[in-house]
């Protein structure tokens, strides 16, 4: 019998009836966090002979992954994890597969998986019935600038074969490809920038099996696939066959040449059945290589090639396999490679007799600083498994690694520095293999393996199974009574389906109406099914809805008093609006505008409770955390409409007496009318350009005919498509304006040139209401004075919006700054929402003004410095941000505001909400809110900020998670997750005695955790100079308590700290896995004081929910 499996367990042969494979209803369960490095898939029930697969995944650097899988909760028995076959890792970011045993039919599962470096972290669980309980084939590999895709030698028809990839370098959806009539089982894109997926397609024959995508079409990525076999009957097991013959006299016939681009082989002869490989490697850059194999002669017939798996390129240097195909007995072959970057070059190729016609496992990978080595998952006992490796750093000849007694094929070293060799060992048994070196163990390596199997005698193939049944679908809401009217959603857990519906109570089949929604403005009945290609229909799911009349409105329109918090009540789509409760009249320079809200003014503005629905449910969710962009908390909010229509934005206003006031406000979103230039680089500037079919083909004309057109104007830039960009553009035209993008795909590239201290679009002064959307632009280099986007710094920029904009090899990445001409009229309705700044030289971002708002936006690592500084803030609102990993010293973000007295409104009214920052390995203050330094000539006030629901992952250089010296700060519900040795969560204390001492600050509710034995620090450090300072109901949960002071010092007048708990045993529901909810029994329940100014908890519920108030950021369920 055969091991075909990566768990080492035989495979049974495939027999007359094979079982139908079918995913479970409700499955996949799925779950991902940015940053915390687990993450907990909801409740999941499995039947005993249930295979149970887990595909996890991270965005860890090259070489540096680990995944632990383990099960939060389960009922009724055990669920064991092992991994199936290796990580995959050549590449930054990683993917696994695990296999879950059940003991017996199982409910209440849920599974975390741990990513071992703090990593952002990714899980979903399938559970398939009617499988066979041995795995099929597993293959691993990853890649640069290419679709990512795998072939998997599969062993059976009728199998399903799963893959799961990550994408690290971006977060474009996956177009799987058509070849194999693929499912998409689950997609997700985090915030740093990385997409994941699992995707599923059905054999039609065991053989070479491709499964991937066809775009994005230069990823960044690593995948695993794994084989899972139907159940089949019992069958007399089929003894291996013999091994190949072996290799023929006068092969290897090898070449090289150094630096032409092109090696050619002496003559050879081959057999009509031979196996035929050519083993090629160059010298190309990582990530640059390309080779084309060809005939240069040949007698008798024909030799088609054809390259098996992909090109090792991750290290510099790159080998690839080649399979030729002779159409008879072939002589005089002569066969050429050519290496498409004019790189030096080699091939190596052999003839085996006895050999199978279809290749076996193929693997490729790279590293450096070790020796070269691959694991194959090997798909049968006496196979061949022969491997081409390449080493850019050294001519030192290969030691063979002696485990799997290896031969060696051939081996040259170029006068390039580089060593290139072709090696051969024999399998034993079917499973995991390793080929590759010994010494030296220092190399700089790529490496493909590729599986020669022996000749078999034709066997009956094994029809496919039957088509599985699609999983039933959900609605929601519950079937119930209501008092106005009631969309209702239908949801498909089978991915690829999509659903079908009725409401007059009949049952729907596939020619119902195709809908994932029914609106019920009266007493009616929804019918359900999920269909779709390779799925029968469903089992039908039904709800049933009766209609009442409402007393507070109709069709579900909120109803209050009329407000006027917004900055502006309609414009065209996309719309981004600044809703602001405070109101303010002219009072100096320091808060020199006057505003009216319409709402009511509370003594207490940092205690009042601020809960915002901008009656837009389908604008989904935020990338960066996950929560729903229609809602949001604080005295300022932010929103954008992308959608035209009307909308009713509330206001619940909760005043720290418990006082409830409601508050409504219509916002009116039109379509784009105007003038719309098309440009596509296949373009021709002489075009109209007013048209798909007639795009111009320049930035520089686009924006010419653009600025000169009277009226509204649209420039679209063709996705997929490359543009070079060598000026910059000062946009004086009115708007409404909008530059972006058009068609299916990537976002178009704009490459920059260097073109000095300005931003390339630089809406300002009378250019006013751009839109700059849906477009990468990359710039010169990570020292270039050139930006991307924004007003210079002498004039006004007023209502612009950065909308989903990557900015990456600049050294600001998105940023303006200003100068004394606008002193007195700072940028104004500045908005930076869902874009991308990773990797910049300086700052990820640098920017400041008036109404001035960051959403959703995930920016990481800076080399130099702060990932975001904000310079002015006089109202702002900071929401669902990932700012993730500074520079040096630097810190995630850093507030402050314009030096005292300078003729600038000062930086004051700011909601800093659900935002995640993570400190790197040489962060001291993760938040910094105040002065830049203790100098005077940057004395910087900054106050009145609502700070709730942040969540803090820490490092061990950090002093302090929260650095600040600002006055009137309500610092409520946040999470300070790991928070590391000698670091406290906050500091407070005044840094700058040229703006006043800190006063009027409340830290309440706050969770911290430490969860390594001996570190920690405590909550808090301040001193006297703090006045009014009120520290009350947190908790500090910490493994150990040694070296936990958990309040170091204590505020002046007005101090008051109590109720506030350290403990080895908070009773967390799961720190380890990032949940830091109360489980039963935990001290922390109702152990709390009575804080009217507490607010809503860290998941947006009310407090208190039992006796009394919980210490922590969550309240108790």
């Amino acid at each position: 019998m055969t091991d075909t499996g990566g768990d080492g367990v035989a495979a049974d042969p495939a027999a007359a009836t094979a079982a139908t494979l079918t995913v479970q209803p409700g499955f996949p369960v799925a779950a991902e966090t940015n940053g915390p490095r687990t993450a907990t898939t909801p409740s999941y029930a499995v039947a005993a002979t249930d295979v149970v697969l887990a595909f996890v995944a991270s965005d860890a650097p090259a070489g540096n992954a680990g995944f632990s899988v383990a099960n939060r909760s389960v009922t009724g028995g055990t669920l064991a994890w092992t991994r199936v076959g290796s990580i995959a890792n050549t590449r930054n970011g990683a993917v696994a597969v695990y296999r879950g045993t059940p003991s017996a039919a199982l409910t209440g599962v849920t599974t975390t998986v741990t990513e071992t470096g703090g990593n952002q972290a990714y899980i979903s669980v399938i559970a398939i019935a009617g499988a066979g309980q041995t795995l099929g084939a597993v293959t691993a590999g990853g890649g640069s600038g290419s679709a990512a895709s795998l072939t998997v030698n599969a062993t059976a028809a009728g199998s399903w074969i799963f893959a799961v990839g990550e994408d690290w370098h971006s977060t474009t959806r996956r177009t799987l490809s058509a070849t194999t009539t693929p499912t998409l089982v689950d997609e997700r894109s985090d915030p740093a920038l990385n997409d994941y997926w699992v995707e599923r397609a059905t054999t039609a024959a065991a053989g070479a099996f491709r499964i991937g995508t066809s775009a994005p079409s230069t990823a960044d990525w690593n995948m695993i696939a794994v084989e899972v076999l139907p159940a089949t009957a019992t069958s007399t097991p089929t003894p291996p066959p013999p091994a190949p013959t072996g290799v023929k006299a006068g092969f290897p016939v090898a070449t090289e040449t150094n630096g032409t681009g092109t090696a050619t082989t002496p003559s050879y002869a081959l057999a009509a059945t031979d196996v035929v490989l050519a083993f090629v490697a160059s010298d190309a850059p990582a990530g640059n290589a390309g080779f084309s194999v060809a005939n240069r002669s040949v007698t008798g017939g024909t030799l088609a090639w054809t390259r098996v798996g992909s090109i090792a390129n991750t290290r510099n240097g790159a080998v690839a396999v080649y399979r030729g195909t002779p159409s008879a007995a072939l002589t005089g072959v002569t066969t050429t490679v050519t290496e498409t970057g004019g790189n030096q070059a080699y091939i190596s190729v052999i003839a085996i007799a006895g050999a199978g016609q279809t290749l076996g496992a193929v693997t490729a990978g790279g590293g450096s600083g070790s020796a070269a080595s691959l694991t194959v998952n090997a798909t049968a006992a006496g196979s061949w498994i022969f491997a081409v490796g390449e080493d850019w750093h050294s001519t030192t000849r290969r030691t063979l690694s002696a485990t799997t007694t290896p031969t060696l094929v051939d081996e040259r070293s170029d006068p390039a520095l580089n060593d290139y060799w072709v090696e051969r060992a024999t399998t034993a048994a079917a499973g995991a293999f390793r080929i590759g070196t010994s010494a030296p163990s220092t190399a700089d390596w790529n490496m493909i393996a590729v599986e020669v199997l022996p000749a078999t005698a034709t066997s009956t193939p094994t029809p496919p199974p039957p088509t599985p049944v699609a999983a039933q679908p959900s609605i929601s809401p519950a079937a119930g009574t209501y008092a106005s009217s009631v969309t209702a959603t239908i949801t498909c857990p089978t991915a690829g389906t999509v659903p079908y519906r009725t409401t007059d109570g009949s049952a729907p089949t596939t020619s119902s109406t195709q809908s994932a929604t029914a609106t019920f403005s009266a007493t009616g009945t929804l019918n359900a099914i999920c269909s779709g290609t390779g799925y029968s229909p469903s089992a039908v799911a039904s709800a049933a809805y009766t209609i009442t009349t409402s007393t507070g409105g109709t069709g579900g329109t909120p109803t209050g008093t009329p407000m006027t918090t917004a900055h502006r009540t309609s414009g065209v789509a996309p719309l981004a609006v600044f809703f602001d409760a405070v109101n303010t009249s002219a009072s100096g320079t320091a808060a020199p505008f006057a505003w009216s809200s319409g709402v009511y003014q509370p003594s207490d503005l940092e205690g009042s409770q601020y809960t915002w629905s901008f009656g837009d449910p389908g604008s989904g969710t935020w990338n960066a955390t996950g929560s729903s962009k229609d809602q949001a908390t604080g005295y300022t909010a932010a929103h954008v409409y992308e959608t035209p229509g009307t909308y009713t934005v509330s206001l619940t206003q909760t005043d720290t007496t418990g006082t409830v006031r409601t508050y409504v406000q219509t916002i009116t979103v039109t379509a784009f009318a105007g003038t719309t230039y098309y440009v596509a680089a296949s373009g021709n500037d002489s075009a109209a350009g007013t048209s798909e079919a007639t795009p111009l083909r320049t930035v520089a004309r686009a924006m010419s005919v653009a600025l000169a057109t009277s009226g509204p104007v649209r420039v679209l830039f063709r996705r997929g498509d490359t543009f070079p960009v060598s000026a910059a553009y000062a946009i004086t035209k009115p708007g409404p304006g909008i530059i972006g993008a058009y068609g299916s795909g990537n976002r178009p590239i704009f490459t920059v040139a260097e073109l000095g201290d300005v931003n390339v679009f630089s809406p300002r002064g009378t250019g006013a209401d751009w839109r700059i959307m849906d477009l990468d632009m990359r710039g010169p280099s990570l020292s270039t004075g050139t930006g991307p986007v924004g007003p210079d710094v002498s004039h006004q920029g007023v209502n612009l919006l950065v909308l989903r904009l990557r900015a990456s090899n600049w050294y600001v990445g998105i940023g303006w700054g200003d100068w004394t001409p606008i002193y007195a009229t700072p940028h104004d309705g500045m908005f930076v929402v869902d874009s991308e700044s990773p990797g910049n030289g300086g700052y990820g971002m640098y920017l400041g003004g008036r109404r001035i708002a960051l959403l959703g936006n995930v920016v990481s690592d800076p080399v130099q410095t702060h990932v975001c500084r904000v310079w002015q803030a006089h109202k702002g609102v900071f929401s669902n941000n990932a700012l993730l990993r500074p520079g040096g010293q630097r810190h995630a973000l850093k507030l402050h505001g314009p030096v005292i007295n300078d003729g600038r409104p000062e930086t004051r009214w700011v909601s800093i909400t659900d935002n995640f920052f993570q400190a790197s390995g040489t962060s001291q203050w993760t938040v910094s809110m105040g002065s830049p330094s203790s100098a005077l000539s940057e004395s910087s006030p900054v106050s009145h900020v609502v700070f709730e629901r942040n969540r803090f992952a820490g490092s061990a250089s950090l002093v302090a998670d929260i650095e600040s010296e600002a006055s009137h700060v309500m610092v409520r519900n946040n999470v300070f997750d790991d928070t590391a040795a000698s670091a406290v969560s906050v500091l407070w204390a005044q840094r700058n005695t040229g703006v006043p001492a800190p006063d009027d600050v409340r830290i309440y509710n706050n969770t911290v955790y430490d969860g390594t034995a001996g570190s920690g620090s405590g909550l808090l450090q301040t001193n006297s100079g703090v006045t009014n300072l009120r520290v009350r109901n947190n908790l500090y949960g910490a493994a150990t308590l040694s070296s936990v002071s958990l309040i170091q010092g204590a505020g002046g007048a007005g101090w008051a700290a109590d109720h506030n708990l350290a403990t080895s045993s908070p009773g967390f529901a799961n720190a380890a896995g990032g949940d830091f909810s109360l489980g039963t029994g935990s001290p922390a329940v109702d152990a709390g004081a009575t804080l009217r100014d507490a607010g809503l908890d860290y998941q947006l519920s009310a407090r208190p929910r039992g006796a009394g108030y919980d210490l922590g950021a969550y309240e108790s369920r």
